[in-house]
């Protein structure tokens, strides 16, 4: 059951890294699609257990959502929560205290 969790996850991954490269060449690598894409792909990643990967991926959607919408719209929080969660699952704690921080700051 976890390989094939893993198997379904490193598809899905696949998948959406060529959704990404097309949504930036047709779209620009500033489109709100580009965030969508970027932050599907971190839950991918975190499901398959990359969680630096995840964290890659859910900074680079945060730091496009947050210039699309500002530092406090609930997408933005939800994003930040999701990236200290990463950060946590990759034993990068101080990271994770840090974005939990503003999201309490926020709210």
């Amino acid at each position: 059951d976890t390989y094939v969790k893993a198997d379904e996850a490193e598809a899905r991954i696949g998948l959406l890294g060529r959704a990404l490269r097309l949504a930036e060449t047709t779209l620009g690598s500033d489109d709100p699609e580009v965030s969508a894409i970027l932050s599907k792909m971190g839950a991918a990643k975190l499901q398959a257990e990359d969680y630096r990967g995840a964290a890659e991926c859910l900074k680079r959607a945060l730091q496009l959502e947050e210039g699309l919408l500002g530092a406090r719209h609930p997408k933005v929080l939800a994003t930040m929560k999701s990236l200290a969660h990463a950060h946590g699952l990759a034993g990068d704690f101080l990271q994770q205290q840090r974005l939990l921080e503003r999201v309490v700051e926020a709210v």
